[in-house]
């Protein structure tokens, strides 16, 4: 089963933090920012400002000049480099990790094994195929320790789990500047287990590209029934502007809710109260049954109404509030493009049925 977890946060803050942060390594980061280009110069500042504090303490110099010189090259050498706009390079290109994989230094070799593959490629679709093949033939699925692999340790295996293998492909893809991002579901809604894939940029739109297996000459496929899952999750390096539907923000990235790219949503809408006033700031969470219990997919707070709103699945879920001390849960069943409004009482709380069943559609509504 996949662990899915996030790289270790990152400051999001200024550079003058970013050095502060790196400590003893912060004369290997300024030595980098003051060799590169005048125009690279605030790629590399976004780089490090959002950089997690495990790479800030231990990155060299060479490292990151090489990450960000080799981005622009395949961003100027290869025709559909100036159709990615900058936001995009920023959060999906220019990245030099995926996840919570080790720090290593994968994008000169992944540039000089995939240029000479997709230089005559005429579109980022073209280009993107050859990286499925390319990968196809150098690692396949198999489970492993629960840490992430590297991409260099996945090539020497031949081999990794779902989220080791979209480390592979993703940093092939920003190898020749195609916009990639890791997307997952927490745990599945009617059936064990959880999953993670890339996400291609191509053109304009997020297409699913499920590494190493076989897509089309229109679109990427992904074969995995996501009908029934609660929801779907995008991770961006750092969180991009006026980007719709974020779902947590953290020191160095976010996390978006991309539920409706990929199965028939609706709103669930949790409003709780205390004393008969709405409460503010109190947990709350979303979980579905997968591996024998209840697992929470989806979890925040409420906000100043006392409310909380989120994409979700169509299906039942279990929604809880409150803590050890006040818990209270009722379930949920969200339809297609409607909005289900759940009301809790922290003070007079309904237990959930000693037995139930969660509903989830067999086919597509």
């Amino acid at each position: 089963m996949l662990l899915f977890l996030l790289v270790a946060p990152g400051i999001g803050g200024t550079l003058n933090s970013a050095f502060a942060l790196a400590g003893s390594n912060a004369p290997q980061l300024k030595l980098a920012l003051s060799s590169l280009p005048a125009e690279q110069r605030s790629a590399a500042e976004f780089l490090l400002t959002n950089m997690p504090a495990v790479d800030l303490v231990q990155m060299p110099a060479s490292m990151l000049d090489e990450n960000i010189s080799l981005a622009f090259k395949a961003r100027e050498s290869l025709p559909w480099g100036a159709d990615v706009p900058e936001e995009l390079f920023l959060h999906y290109v220019l990245p030099h990790r995926v996840t919570q994989e080790p720090l290593s230094d994968w994008r000169g070799m992944f540039f000089d094994s995939l240029y000479p593959l997709v230089q005559s490629c005429t579109s980022m679709t073209e280009a993107a195929m050859q990286v499925n093949i390319w990968t196809g033939r150098k690692a396949t699925y198999k489970p492993n320790a629960p840490r992430d692999q590297g991409p260099l340790q996945t090539l020497l295996s031949g081999w990794g789990r779902c989220e080791e293998l979209v480390i592979l492909y993703a940093d092939a893809c920003r190898a020749i500047g195609i916009p990639v991002r890791e997307t997952y579901t927490p745990f599945w809604t009617a059936g064990d287990g959880n999953h993670a894939w890339p996400e291609v940029w191509i053109d304009g739109q997020w297409y699913p590209a499920h590494a190493f297996e076989a897509v089309d000459s229109q679109h990427f496929r992904f074969k995995k029934d996501t009908i029934r899952t609660a929801y779907v999750f995008a991770v961006s390096y750092g969180v991009p502007e006026g980007a719709p539907n974020v779902y947590r923000r953290e020191p160095g990235c976010g996390v978006l809710n991309v539920t409706e790219n990929y199965t028939p949503s609706g709103l669930l809408r949790v409003s709780v109260t205390r004393s008969g006033r709405a409460a503010v700031g109190v947990p709350v969470c979303v979980s579905v049954f997968n591996n024998g219990a209840l697992r929470p997919v989806a979890r925040d707070t409420t906000d100043a109404d006392g409310s909380w709103t989120i994409p979700t699945g169509v299906g039942e879920v279990v929604v809880t509030a409150g803590s050890r001390a006040d818990w209270c849960g009722s379930i949920a069943r969200i339809t297609a493009r409607d909005t289900t409004s759940i009301s809790l009482d922290l003070d007079h709380p309904q237990p959930l049925p000693e037995q139930f069943w969660l509903w989830y559609p067999l086919t597509k509504p």
